[in-house]
């Protein structure tokens, strides 16, 4: 596959959709600019741990839930997700803190940050993170993926408005049909330890609404694409329902990156409302 020109950024010279990753090129968002260390993460390491699990085990699992992906698939994503939290445990602990840390180490477009450091050193991975080390994973087992940076409402609401967070995660192939990984949202148990990894089906939406989704997905904005929602659940059944889309203005037609403490805004004049929408992305 090849990278396609999708959806600028906030940095015109970066895509809203990333295929394809290649090992120490540089990746940007914002001020933040990395270099992606293939070789630091270990993934031969990785690879080992999946003889561990028990396959005839997480089999009868997928049949009880009714999961119609594969156990070998299954198991590349449990085993990544849970390499991930053995791992990286605190992994978000400074994410707080990252512009200071990007400025105090003079990390830059001439001096990136090793993708790694991100987990290792500072401490500062969140979902952007998570999804490019997924991504560079999921790519080198043969999983066709590829990292949406867009928005996330991680409640169900019917009607939602401009705001969503900032959020990247994943769109994968698994058995010829289309999911969403979130790497940075494994489920929990009560004790809000991580179980398995978040895979969300929207397949339960009407198929034109599926269809203008995934239309949406790969049309530049200068071709009409901008705004689009689809409501994905959890393929496990237990009723996590999330907004998963990204977010343009309608008249200007650029994807908007305005992130501030009351997220994503559409800038309109102050005598104008604010547009709400359905999930789709039609209006009201």
């Amino acid at each position: 596959m090849k990278k396609k020109p999708v959806f600028n950024w906030a940095c015109p010279d970066k895509k809203f959709i990333a295929y394809d990753l290649e090992p120490n090129e540089i990746f940007s968002e914002e001020y933040a600019y990395y270099k992606l260390d293939v070789s630091n993460f270990d993934f031969d390491k990785i690879d080992a741990r999946r003889a561990l699990f028990d396959k005839t085990k997480i089999q009868q699992f997928l049949d009880d839930y009714k999961i119609k992906i594969s156990v070998e698939d299954y198991i590349i994503l449990f085993n990544l997700q849970s390499y991930m939290h053995m791992m990286w445990p605190d992994y978000s602990k400074n994410r707080p803190h990252r512009r200071e840390i990007f400025q105090e180490s003079h990390r830059g477009k001439d001096n990136p940050m090793w993708l790694s450091e991100t987990f290792n050193k500072y401490k500062i991975a969140a979902c952007i993170e998570c999804a490019l080390f997924a991504q560079l994973y999921l790519q080198h087992v043969g999983i066709e993926s590829k990292v949406c940076c867009g928005n996330a409402f991680f409640k169900k609401n019917p009607e939602i408005e401009f705001g969503g967070d900032a959020h990247a995660y994943l769109i994968v192939k698994l058995n010829n049909k289309v999911y969403i990984y979130d790497p940075a949202n494994p489920m929990l148990d009560t004790s809000k330890k991580p179980t398995v990894p978040r895979i969300m089906d929207y397949y339960n939406v009407p198929f034109r609404d599926r269809m203008a989704f995934k239309d949406l997905l790969n049309m530049s904005v200068e071709e009409g694409g901008g705004f689009a929602y689809v409501e994905a659940s959890d393929i496990y059944g237990v009723g996590s329902t999330w907004l998963y889309g990204f977010e343009s203005d309608d008249d200007a037609n650029h994807v908007w990156r305005r992130r501030t403490s009351d997220g994503i805004k559409r800038q309109v004049p102050p005598d104008q409302p604010q547009q709400t929408y359905q999930f789709d992305g039609r209006k009201m």
